[in-house]
């Protein structure tokens, strides 16, 4: 499934119906027969059929993929047995093996073929022994292919990553078969050539299931290997994970494979899974060149990371995974499903970072969060199946679900999904009732288009669906993303600046709880208020001040708590606090009656401080016949130096009385002793003294200044 930038929806598929319904005009208006037909349909934002058409010959056709260039050109791939399936400017026009792959572009209004060629080699065994199930267009026109073979003389080019298959014998001993490899092809824009093709795989059975591009026209290709020699590089997991017990397979394991423009080489290849059988099913990048995969596990130990369902809850559950780019470390990794069965099978990215994932599930208690279908809606019966479609979205970075709904009321699945620039889902899938419509809660959401088409299913008769899911949700963008706030003197407070909060989604927002921490405040004037809302598409202010009680680098946190999608969001914040610090180069002093102590004051500046400082000492009043001074009365540290004062502690000897005749009393000997607060008893003159720094010392910023610090030695400063 494909979606233009006119929110135009195209699907591919096959049908058995001789009476599809097809629309004027159309390439192909009528079926060729041959029990099935590919079919190509464009769908408008309300659900009407653009243009619909079949696509094949008189044998076996089956469309699987489809992609979109910048022209709205429609490329498709898939499977066909026909040999007469439509070809035009064919790089190889006629089928080579029992079946083929195929790839086709059909102009903007499905009327015509831009080109049409087969794609495959000499095998003939039965359909799918050469299958297209991915397909991506780049910015020049080119298609890439990916998908299975088992065709030993598969079309491969020159300078090849892998030229030729991986060999080994799959199917039973009665009837064994050549085991498949994966295939990725290039062609050039209009079908011009093959610019590359190559097999990937080891010596037993792989698959490639979806391909994505980026930017620079490296591939990636994701898919299923049971070769325990299937070629790694660069690897996260460089060995097979699992080894089924009871089974011959050498690995059951999922893959995830990077290749370069020129398809000679990987750039990383790697397994993925855990320890009982796993396939990756669908891949997809975001603007920054991370790699999105889901899929199926029935590994307990699936490689996990951030993620919200930390445990294998049914026999087999899905997995979203998302990489870094180059594949060396999880960005997050969870599971995906509940207690009975459950098949993710695409993966799309939004421009938010969230995944977007259909698939199908047996499961009663599969998570849901917003879901527009809360319940499974079916039960199965006798030997009857239940299964519904479903469609969930991953917050970015995997913390949680944005939405999560079933689709259905009994055999739908999900096989296709894509995004587009408004935010909605579009899915599509089939059904194995006709009165699906009636399972959606919200009409409207979903636009039904149904096509009979044949099932392997027990109800026997399936449709396709396809359409748009646009649920309510209200989405937050900050900018911007932090604050830096220039440096500010210690108790004081910083002008504000503005985060502007916008709400990009498609319900009101709504705040819980703006909160700051650490030396930051929520300043009056901002219009971010937990009283109101924010509509769709508007935005609001929350002005930030910076009040440092300390110096220094300091950080916070702006923390929005809200009914947005990821809540709670969060901006940064950041300043530097000015302050100075006090230190002497001694406690105490010994000096004589009468005598004088010095002391080295330090004005240490922190986070750069570099305005003036008034110095100023006193003394307790128990201190009678003591004085002090600080000189210079002022010092303005530079910012990274400190700076130095003097501290003078001046003591004056008693007068002393007439002699008397009694005896000298030397129970009265002793020093003289200031401790900490000042308390002095009368001591001899004649002794020295102990003299502790006991100066209430005051140290003012020009710019007034209102705190209290307590210092080391029991000193203290404060404002004078």
């Amino acid at each position: 499934m494909a979606v233009d930038t006119a929110q135009n929806a195209y699907v591919a598929g096959f049908t058995t119906s001789t009476d599809f319904p097809t629309t004027p005009g159309a390439f192909q208006a009528s079926a060729p027969g041959g029990g099935a037909d590919a079919i190509v349909r464009k769908i408008d934002p309300t659900g009407a059929v653009v243009y619909s058409t079949y696509l094949g010959g008189s044998s076996i056709d089956e469309g699987f993929a489809i992609a979109l260039d910048s022209s709205e050109d429609a490329y498709v791939t898939g499977t066909t047995e026909s040999t007469d399936f439509p070809v035009l400017n064919a790089f190889q026009p006629a089928l080579a093996g029992g079946g083929d792959a195929f790839v086709t572009e059909l102009n903007p209004t499905g009327s015509a073929l831009i080109y049409s060629s087969y794609l495959g080699g000499s095998i003939s065994a039965s359909i799918n022994s050469q299958q297209g199930d991915g397909i991506a267009v780049d910015s020049a026109g080119g298609a890439y292919v990916t998908g299975e073979t088992q065709s030993s003389d598969f079309p491969t080019t020159p300078n090849a990553f892998q030229a030729a298959l991986g060999g080994g014998q799959c199917g039973s001993s009665s009837l064994p078969q050549p085991c498949s490899d994966a295939f990725i092809t290039k062609v050039g824009a209009g079908g011009s050539g093959v610019l590359y093709s190559t097999y990937l795989g080891g010596s037993s059975a792989d698959f490639a299931l979806g391909i994505g591009l980026d930017a620079a026209g490296d591939a990636y290709i994701a898919g299923g290997t049971d070769s325990a020699d299937f070629p790694v590089l660069n690897a996260f997991e460089p060995s097979c994970p699992t080894k089924i017990a009871g089974t011959l397979l050498p690995c059951a394991a999922g893959f995830i494979a990077e290749l370069d423009p020129s398809g000679s080489a990987l750039v990383f290849s790697t397994y993925l899974g855990g320890s009982s059988g796993d396939e990756a099913t669908g891949v997809a990048l975001d603007a920054v060149g991370d790699i999105y995969l889901t899929g199926g596990t029935a590994s307990i130990d699936f490689p996990l990371a951030n993620a919200f369902q930390t445990v294998l809850r049914g026999s087999v559950n899905g997995f979203v995974t998302e990489f870094n780019a180059g594949a060396s470390q999880l960005i997050y990794s969870t599971f995906l499903g509940g207690s009975t069965a459950d098949q993710p099978h695409t993966v799309a990215v939004d421009s938010y970072g969230e995944a977007f994932i259909t698939g199908w599930t047996e499961s009663t208690d599969f998570p849901t969060a917003n879901a527009i279908q809360g319940s499974l809606g079916c039960s199965a019966s006798g030997t009857g199946s239940c299964m519904n479609a479903f469609v969930t979205a991953l917050q970015a970075g995997g913390a949680g679900l944005a939405y999560s709904t079933y689709l259905g009321n009994g055999e739908q699945l999900g096989f296709a999904i894509a995004t587009d620039a408004g935010g909605d889902a579009w899915v599509t899938g089939a059904s194995g009732t006709a009165t699906f419509a009636a399972a959606i809660s919200r009409p409207g959401l979903v636009h039904r288009q149904a096509s009979p088409r044949p099932s392997t299913t027990t109800s026997g008769v399936q449709q396709g669906f396809g359409g748009s899911i646009a649920l309510d949700m209200a989405r937050v963008s900050a900018a911007p993303a932090s604050l830096s706030f220039s440096p500010q003197v210690a108790n004081t407070t910083s002008a504000a600046q503005a985060v502007t909060i916008s709400n990009p989604g498609t319900a009101p927002l709504r705040f819980s709880a703006i909160t700051p921490s650490n030396s930051f405040s929520v300043a009056s004037g901002g219009s971010c208020s937990t009283s109101g809302s924010v509509a769709p598409n508007t935005s609001c202010t929350v002005d930030v001040a910076f009040a440092p009680t300390v110096g220094g680098n300091l950080t916070g946190t702006l923390t929005l708590t809200d009914n947005g999608i990821g809540s709670p969001h969060t901006v940064a914040l950041s300043g530097t606090g000015q302050d100075v610090a006090l230190s002497t180069n001694q406690n105490s002093a010994s000096v004589a009656a009468g005598g004088t102590a010095t002391f080295t004051l330090s004005i240490t500046p922190q986070g750069g401080f570099n305005q003036t400082v008034n110095l100023s000492c006193s003394l307790p009043a128990t201190l009678k016949f003591s004085t002090c001074a600080v000189t210079p009365a002022s010092v303005t540290p530079s910012g990274t130096t400190a700076s130095t004062a003097t501290v003078t502690l001046t003591t004056t000897a008693p007068t002393l009385v007439a002699p008397r005749s009694e005896p000298y009393d030397s129970g009265r000997r002793g020093p003289l002793e200031v401790p900490p607060f000042g308390r002095m008893p009368w001591t001899d003159s004649r002794r020295p003294l102990l003299l502790w720094l006991v100066a209430l010392l005051g140290a003012v910023v020009a710019a007034s200044r209102h705190r209290r610090h307590s210092r080391g030695g029991g000193n203290q400063w404060v404002p004078a």
